[in-house]
């Protein structure tokens, strides 16, 4: 079977980092997904935090780390 663990974000100020280490140490695995557009997003950050708390904490990288999100085609823009 698969083991699914959802995580659903109320706020993301702050960002409860704990929940997400706990479940990350119990899953091996992450996945962040977000509507935003990839670069600069909320979920590449949150990815960038979990690996890097994890790797200096316990020297564990967890397989696979994966943040979806919108990609850029077109930035918005405004003159």
């Amino acid at each position: 079977g698969v083991f699914i663990e959802h995580i659903d974000l109320i706020s993301i100020k702050p960002i409860d980092f704990d929940t997400l280490i706990k479940s990350v140490s119990k899953t091996k695995r992450l996945l962040v997904v977000d509507s935003g557009f990839e670069i600069a997003s909320i979920a590449s950050y949150i990815s960038h935090r979990i690996n890097q708390v994890l790797f200096t904490t316990f020297y564990f990288v967890p397989l696979p780390l994966r943040a979806k999100a919108r990609t850029v085609k077109r930035l918005p823009h405004r003159y």
